[in-house]
């Protein structure tokens, strides 16, 4: 059976983000579905130690992805991913504007 999303939102949660989705089947009838959520982006591996002061609580793991211009990346994780510690990403020049 098909089911359609008709509204999605967040909330954090005890420090973890939690989606929670928003629904009909195509029979009619209403769902809902909560799930924890991971979030994460890449940066360089080459700006690992620019970002330590920035990973206390988060996760990192090496990849084996690369950018288009053939840099390695780090995985960053987080239960807890907020606006404001991305922004502290963008303020320590972690993330390329393009």
């Amino acid at each position: 059976m098909k089911g359609f999303l008709v509204y999605s939102t967040y909330d954090l949660i005890e420090e973890k983000t939690i989606v929670k989705l928003f629904g009909r089947l195509e029979n009619g009838q209403s769902f809902a579905s909560v799930h924890d959520l991971e979030a994460y982006f890449f940066i360089r591996k080459s700006d690992l130690k620019k970002a330590q002061p920035l990973l206390k609580k988060f996760k990192f793991q090496e990849t084996k992805l690369k950018t288009f211009q053939d840099q390695e990346v780090i995985k960053i994780s987080s239960t807890n991913l907020s606006a404001s510690i991305i922004e502290s990403f963008h303020s320590a020049s972690l993330f390329d504007s393009a």
